[in-house]
């Protein structure tokens, strides 16, 4: 009985450290967007918006692809 509880308490320690264990950097790693903010069209939302006294907060800003920036 005693080697059947301390196998089960090395085979879940084993499987707990295993769980624990780095997965390597694929955390650190930064992922590049194909796509960037369109700062144009949000400067003429924001201009407009000025001009009528309105405050604009964008909350998920127009992108735009980079071939379109590549064009511009």
């Amino acid at each position: 009985m005693k080697t059947l509880l301390r196998m089960a308490c090395v085979a879940s320690l084993i499987l707990l450290a295993a769980g624990c264990a780095s997965s390597g950097s694929s955390y650190a790693a930064t992922k590049v967007s194909p796509f960037s903010v369109d700062q144009t069209y949000m400067g003429q939302v924001e201009a407009i918006a000025r001009r009528r006294g309105v405050d604009v907060h964008w909350v998920n800003p127009p992108r735009v692809g980079q071939d379109e920036v590549a064009k511009r």
